[in-house]
This record gives C-alpha cells, sequence and structure tokens, in this order.
C-alpha cells in the first residue's frame, strides 16, 4: 500500500501556505491504519502502547503514544509516557527549584532515550521511519510505512 509522506503535507500547507490537499480525509485514514499496525507490532513485540486520540491526555498510562496528527507535524508519530506517579516520586513537595530541575530533566531523558529505543526497534522490524528536527533539542520520531508499503 503506498501512504502518503506526511512531511509533504508539512511542506504544502506550512511552508507554501497551501491548503490541504484534496482527499486528505483518505490520507488521515491511512495514517490510522499505519497507527493500528505500528500498535500491533508493539504489542506483539510485548512492548506497552496505545492509539492516543486528540482529546485523550498524553499520561497516566505508561509506554509508547502512537499519534495521528491531523495538522502540524502531520502523520504518525510516537512518543512516551511516563507514569502518573513519576513527579511524586522524583519531585517531593519541598523540593528545591535545583532538584525539581534535575527530576524534569530526568524525565525529559527518559523520554527519549524510550523513543530511540522504539524507533529502533520499529525499524528492525521493516517500518519506514524517520527523526525529523522539530524545535531546539526536540525531534518528531515518525513513521512513514508499514513493512511491505512505501511513502509517496
Amino acid at each position: 500500500m503506498k501512504v502518503v509522506d506526511p512531511r509533504k503535507i508539512y511542506w504544502t500547507v506550512v511552508s507554501q501556505h497551501l491548503p490541504l490537499p484534496d482527499g486528505y480525509g483518505e490520507i488521515v485514514d491511512q495514517w490510522r491504519q499505519l497507527a493500528g499496525r505500528v500498535n500491533s507490532a508493539l504489542t506483539n513485540a510485548g512492548i506497552p502502547s496505545r492509539i492516543l486520540a486528540p482529546q485523550d491526555p498524553p499520561w497516566g498510562i505508561p509506554g509508547v503514544l502512537i499519534m495521528i496528527n491531523t495538522d502540524n507535524p502531520f502523520g504518525v508519530t510516537i512518543g512516551w509516557a511516563v507514569g502518573i506517579d513519576f513527579d511524586s516520586a522524583y519531585i517531593p513537595e519541598d523540593a528545591t527549584e535545583e532538584r525539581r530541575m534535575v527530576a524534569l530533566r530526568y524525565r525529559v531523558d527518559i523520554k527519549t532515550v524510550m523513543k530511540q529505543a522504539v524507533f529502533d526497534i520499529l525499524l528492525t522490524a521493516g517500518f519506514a521511519i524517520t527523526k525529523d528536527h522539530d524545535e531546539g533539542d526536540s525531534y518528531h520520531y515518525r513513521v512513514l510505512a508499514a513493512p511491505g508499503d512505501y511513502p509517496s
């Protein structure tokens, strides 16, 4: 199956300030199918994952977040959620500002390491993936196509 590369949508809409292409709903449906295949692959590998709907909070359940982005950054991206008790476990109420910053950096580092690990697992499983620079030291971990499919 041919899957529309979300970077093309980004280029059209954000960079060139043009409207969404005709048939955009079908493109989003392709991304939903792709997210389902990512979720199945990770679940079969024993990795906790869930497809995150736009209204769902991205916290609470630790594991991989598979996001279907209908606007910027577009397409299927992956993230990582730490447990809801992370802050209370690592940041006591009377913590100094320095201690809070150390704990928050730890959270960011965990997410980065886990996203990279999932990225490598999906690559090994045959998914077409890319890591696109966002802002600062942030990246979009993007899934472009499932094994046997190809981005267009």
